[in-house]
């Protein structure tokens, strides 16, 4: 391809995510050229990366602007933060981070080039309370709380700000980019704890903090792994992170403007699992000891070790994400414990060989020193024995893989469904979601309107969508209602639960989303179904 007449990609922030980007994105051939913008001068690295341009300037700072446009970028993302606090300096702190943000999306709104934005946010926005629980998975559409933790607060401030000037910018009729937020989990691998380490948790508990005063206190502090009976943490693959904006940034979608939680759809990471990772012992603690050591070391170090107010309840208490909505559009190639325990990813050359542990090898060859021939010749004979055993209990098996796999798609399924109704007021039938009447429908349907917008007009019952109805569409809300057996899933608005099942002895009537399972049939005992409240 003539890179000549590719895309132009602003990047601002180049930090840990902004030179991974600066280098993936290098290597397309429908990228022409890459804008690079950090107040930092150019690292080493970046340096070699081609097609950059870098500028150093401070995106608070007026005048980076007019030098960007002369690139006629078509693509801006955002992930520049000062996310260490500034002890003593919040204002200015605020002027970085929040009024610098501000111009980003003011720049990428008003120029002409500009067809798609991507902004970094946070998971923190959502809160770290002593009221929340493990099992909760926070979703885009709850939204953010207040927080007195200044990189929160900034955070969610700043999200509001691009939502009022991206909805101020359409209402004056001007065409205006696709906006995409990305709210990540924590971003680990081969590259953040090895080619650029940095000042987080798994750094210092893994012993990669090296030099420095500072560096040392955390360093043996962290001989061991001190959690709060609610620390939990969820990780995403740096790989995963950089695919998922080049997802965003290169393939077609449809919205105008969306965010998404992104982490896998996985276990997360407990303190006994960290543990386990760095090979140390727990050492449990209560909330109040972390945040007496956070106000401590916070002034005693003028801010030098990062434990600024509010900092600490996440450390103490849970905040889960959901990652049903990114998996309706990428899967991510690492679970949240594997994105953690190894090494495996585009960087792992740089882990030293002795420290290398990758993903593959612990699967494969957990016996280093391989089989005899003997060895080999018994575990035949033993398989041949099972193997009249096993294969009357593969079709079992497999329907059971098939219900827990239509299980975990009903509840992506179902956040679509919610998000409908939350837009335009309709259930998938046309009718106003407390309505509990027929019809029933097929999800696939254009008329459920969640692969497409709903045709107006009438769908029966009484139900209806108008063309009121349908301006307020902003979906798709899923890419697929077609169950594991082929068939389409449905919604119920007075589903029956097994009525045709002879051990269930009640049968309530629900609002659902329903698979009829392998026999097609309604009520009977192989459907999978999840109400909707």
């Amino acid at each position: 391809m003539d890179t000549t007449t590719g895309k132009t990609i602003c990047i601002i922030g180049i930090g840990y995510v902004g030179e991974m980007l600066c280098d993936q994105l290098s290597k397309r051939d429908d990228v022409s050229s890459i804008i690079a913008l950090d107040k930092e001068s150019q690292g080493e690295w970046c340096a070699t990366i081609p097609k950059v341009t870098y500028i150093q300037h401070n995106m608070a700072d007026d005048g980076w602007q007019e030098i960007v446009a002369a690139h006629n970028p078509d693509v801006v993302i955002h992930t520049a933060w000062q996310i260490r606090a500034m002890y003593g300096q919040s204002d200015e702190q605020w002027r970085w981070n929040v009024d610098g943000s501000g111009k980003v999306f003011d720049f990428a709104l008003a120029t002409a080039s500009v067809n798609r934005l991507i902004y970094f946010s946070t998971a923190s926005s959502y809160s770290a309370r002593a009221d929340n629980r493990l099992e909760h998975l926070f979703t885009e559409a709850e939204g953010f709380r207040d927080d007195d933790y200044i990189y929160a607060k900034e955070k969610k401030v700043t999200e509001e700000l691009l939502k009022t000037k991206f909805d101020a910018a359409k209402a004056t009729g001007q065409a205006v980019p696709q906006v995409s937020i990305v709210r990540p989990a924590a971003i680990t691998g081969p590259r953040g704890r090895y080619m650029r380490i940095r000042f987080g948790l798994q750094s210092a508990l893994q012993g990669n903090l090296k030099g420095g005063f500072v560096n040392r206190i955390i360093t043996t502090l962290t001989s061991f792994v001190p959690a709060t009976k609610g620390w939990v943490r969820q990780f995403i693959h740096e790989d995963d992170v950089t695919d998922i904006v080049t997802t965003l940034a290169f393939d077609s979608y449809s919205w105008d403007y969306n965010v998404f939680n992104i982490t896998p759809v996985s276990e997360p990471v407990l303190a006994p699992d960290m543990a386990a990772a760095v090979n140390k012992k727990i050492l449990p603690i209560q909330p109040w000891m972390a945040r007496f050591a956070f106000w401590f070391f916070w002034h005693t170090t003028r801010g030098r070790i990062p434990t600024s107010p509010g900092s600490w309840r996440f450390y103490s208490y849970p905040v889960v994400m959901s990652g049903l909505k990114l998996a309706q559009i990428y899967e991510c190639q690492y679970a949240s414990k594997e994105a953690f325990a190894y090494t495996d990813g585009r960087y792992q050359s740089f882990v030293p060989a002795e420290m290398q542990r990758l993903r593959i090898k612990e699967r494969v060859m957990n016996n280093p020193s391989g089989f005899t021939l003997i060895e080999l010749m018994v575990v035949i004979a033993i398989i041949g024995l099972l193997a009249a055993t096993v294969i009357g209990n593969l079709t079992d098996a497999r329907q059971a893989a098939l219900i827990a796999r239509s299980q975990q798609e009903l509840r992506g399924i179902m956040f679509g469904v919610q998000q409908l109704i939350t837009d335009t007021g309709k259930a998938p039938n046309g009718c106003p979601r407390n309505r509990r009447t027929n019809p029933e429908v097929r999800l696939q349907d254009p008329r459920a309107g969640l692969i497409s917008a709903p045709p107006v007009g009438d769908n029966g019952w009484g139900c209806e969508w108008t063309a009121a109805d349908v301006a307020k569409w902003n979906g798709p809300y899923t890419s697929s209602a077609i169950d594991p057996w082929g068939n389409q899933y449905w919604y119920d608005p007075d589903y029956v639960t097994n009525l045709h099942c002879p051990d269930f002895s009640e049968n309530p009537v629900i609002q659902a989303v329903i698979s009829r399972g392998i026999d097609q049939a309604w009520y009977t005992c192989d459907d999978t179904f999840l109400e909707l409240r």
